[in-house]
This record gives C-alpha cells, sequence and structure tokens, in this order.
C-alpha cells in the first residue's frame, strides 16, 4: 500500500488479490481518494481493474440546485478517470444554487434531460397559486426564488431541455429519460428491472436504459443489456450528507456499472443558503434529507403571504 499527496487530493492504493488455495484467481488496483476541502473531505473508493479500452459515463440525477454535492460528484468521477457526464434531470428546484448548477452543465456539455422539476419551474408564472392551494409551500418559495434568479442564458437551458436523451457511446445504444421512458413522474426502481427489464431494451432498442427521479439507486445487469438509476446528487437523504451517481463503463460492446456514494460537507449548502436569501426551514429539510414539518410548512406558509417568493 501507497499514499500520495497533490494538492487538495491524498490518494491512498494497494493491490488486493482473490486466492483459491495456493493461486490468485483475480487481481484488481483500489485507489480509494480523500479530497480534502479545508475541514471537509469526499471520499471514495476506485477500482481500477482492466480500465485499457474503456469508455466510461457517469449517470448524474436529481441535482436539485446543490452545487456543493455536484463538486464533490464531480470531483470523484474525476479521479476515476471518468470525463463523460449525462444528467437524468431535476437540475434545480429546493437548493440554493441553480445558476451555477446550470452553469456548469451548459459549459461541460453534459446531455441533460428535462425532469418533472425542471419542467413544474420553467412555467411557474402561470402555476405557482396552486402549490399555495395544495398546502406545497416549500415549492411556491423554492421554485418562485428559483425562476426569479435564473439568468437569462439559462432558462432557455431549462426551456430546452429534451425529455430523453439517446446516445451512442462505445457501439451501445443509451437511453436516458428522467421517471420512464413514457412516464417523467414514474419510477425505474430496481424490482420492476428485474422483473421487465429485458422486454424494455428490446422495446426501446437500447442496451442502456438510465434515469432518476425516485432517489433509488441500483444497477440491473439483464441478458439483453443494463438498467440504472443514478439515485440523486443533491437529496438523497443519508447522514451523513451523501450524493450518488452511477459509473457506466464500456468495453468490448459490454457494459457494466456501479453505484458510487459520496460524501460531502453541507455547511457549504447552508451557507449557500444563507447568501442566497432563502428561509433558513427551507434549508433545514433540504440539508437534512427529508420532508418539511409541519411547523416548517406554517412558517413556509408566512413567506408565500409576503410575497417576496412570488415568481416574475
Amino acid at each position: 500500500m501507497f499514499f500520495t499527496k497533490r494538492g487538495d487530493e491524498i490518494t491512498f492504493a494497494c493491490h488486493v488479490f482473490e486466492i483459491e488455495g495456493d493461486v490468485v484467481i483475480k487481481s484488481c488496483f483500489i485507489k480509494f481518494i480523500m479530497i480534502v476541502h479545508g475541514s471537509h473531505y469526499t471520499t471514495g473508493v476506485g477500482r481500477k481493474c482492466e480500465t485499457i479500452g474503456s469508455q466510461f459515463v457517469a449517470f448524474i440525477s436529481d441535482i436539485h440546485a446543490n452545487y456543493t454535492a455536484l463538486m464533490a460528484v464531480g470531483a470523484h468521477a474525476k479521479s476515476l478517470g471518468c470525463k463523460k457526464f449525462i444528467c437524468c434531470g431535476d437540475s434545480i428546484g429546493l437548493g440554493p444554487s441553480p445558476n451555477e448548477v446550470l452553469d456548469w452543465l451548459r459549459k461541460k456539455e453534459v446531455p441533460t434531460v428535462r425532469g418533472n422539476v425542471d419542467y413544474n419551474i420553467a412555467r411557474i408564472v402561470k402555476r405557482q397559486k396552486r402549490y399555495i392551494r395544495k398546502g406545497k409551500f416549500e415549492k411556491y418559495v423554492s421554485y418562485g426564488h428559483t425562476w426569479n434568479v435564473l439568468s437569462d442564458v439559462n432558462r432557455k437551458f431549462l426551456k430546452s431541455m429534451p425529455e430523453r436523451v439517446e446516445q451512442k457511446v462505445g457501439g451501445l445504444e443509451i437511453l436516458a429519460v428522467h421517471g420512464l421512458p413514457h412516464d417523467v413522474d414514474g419510477g425505474l426502481h430496481s424490482g420492476l428491472a428485474r422483473r421487465d427489464g429485458d422486454r424494455m431494451l428490446k422495446t426501446l432498442g437500447c442496451q442502456v436504459l438510465a434515469a432518476g427521479h425516485i432517489h433509488q439507486p441500483f444497477v440491473e445487469e439483464r441478458p439483453l443489456g443494463l438498467l440504472l438509476n443514478c439515485g440523486s446528487v443533491g437529496c438523497y437523504g443519508a447522514s451523513p450528507p451523501t450524493a450518488t451517481y452511477v459509473l457506466l463503463t464500456i468495453k468490448e460492446g459490454k457494459a457494466s456499472g456501479r453505484v458510487y456514494w459520496v460524501t460531502y460537507d453541507n455547511r457549504s449548502l447552508y451557507l449557500a443558503y444563507e447568501k442566497a436569501g432563502l428561509p433558513r426551514e427551507l434549508a433545514d429539510f433540504y440539508c437534512e434529507g427529508r420532508l418539511p414539518t409541519s411547523k416548517e410548512r406554517r412558517l413556509l406558509s408566512s413567506h408565500c403571504e409576503s410575497g417576496v417568493y412570488r415568481a416574475r
């Protein structure tokens, strides 16, 4: 085992062997990376095994304007040698940094699907009163604020997002959606993938089907291809705060995938809420990865009445 330090990255590495009797039947190289951010860090384990000739795609989703978590995931994927990303939607909403997230996606030319929250924010001006009627005060406050602060270029980017992204990588057809191929509010969960995965892949004419929306990461390999849900970068709801994504490896026309959990320090997230001028109640339940309490809803309703966060 050895370690190296370069800038803010400390890398620990070793070889791991699987042995039967006196024979080594498998070996791989394990790299553990600690990325230091002041007084906190993000971590992840990367398997550097059989990477020659491989192509990598990082699937991310449900960032929900959490730029702190996105930066942690971006650094982690980069440490594993991945430069290509595909986003399965819900890039903004609820979090404090919509422009930063959309700027990052645009500048890196990340193919980005339109999620249900993205769609609702794009039409918030006409629909915001319904959130008050339904008691969804956190959405009124967050979506209204998000729309008001978005730059013109990011409003245009938001409205231009497609319902699906189709890419060909390493000879494989990849289809990325938000919920399900024909239902943005549907959920691609592991049970569905096991039960109906091959039929879905055959019907859709793809070898990889990727989705987000339900914040439940998994990878399911089937005879006809692979299905995955990349979980959520922005609000996975774990303690310590954790972002999830899926790294897809394509080699010799075959795909394999792995879910990664990347921790981050939500103190930066709280500071971003404060800088954005958003209510503390919104920050509390979002940063803790839970639904708002009845008390927090009452406090958020008062912000709705003030008109400060009304979409314009």
